[in-house]
């Protein structure tokens, strides 16, 4: 079993965007796990970063702690940022559908997140605010939940 663990802290700019996929990707990369399943990663990471910019932030300079875990059996992302609290309950949840239908701006963050990843959850601790990512692999460490 292997575990790769680091942190990545930056300011949320754009151009912290590729060291970030790279960051990740380097993590991820390891025992074989798909180029599918790291891509899913990145993508659900990066959509993280940005949700964290421009809600938690107000796309103003602020810290965010990334720290990676991967195994052989899932890749576990934890992000950290002492922006503005964030309670999901306190979002809609919609679906794809109606976020087209009806022309709503916003929410597709979190449905992306939600079908790239198998669990996500968000929580507000001791003046932070943490998003917990984690993707399952299967026994080969190969991809995990089919979206």
């Amino acid at each position: 079993m292997s575990v790769v663990k680091f942190t990545f802290s930056a300011n949320q700019n754009i151009s912290s965007i590729k060291k970030l996929r790279a960051s990740v990707a380097r993590a991820c990369g390891h025992d074989g796990i798909d180029r599918q399943t790291v891509m899913h990663v990145i993508t659900a990471v990066e959509e993280a970063y940005m949700n964290i910019s421009r809600h938690a932030y107000k796309n103003k300079p602020g810290k965010i702690e990334i720290g990676i875990t991967a195994t052989t059996r899932k890749i576990m992302v934890t992000l950290k940022d002492w922006g503005e609290p964030f309670e999901p309950t306190r979002v809609q949840k919609r679906t794809l559908e109606e976020l087209i239908e009806k022309k709503i701006e916003g929410g597709l963050g979190m449905i992306m997140m939600e079908r790239l990843v198998d669990k996500v959850r968000f929580r507000r601790v001791d003046g932070y605010n943490e998003i917990i990512l984690v993707k399952n692999l299967a026994k080969n460490g190969k991809n995990g939940k089919r979206r």
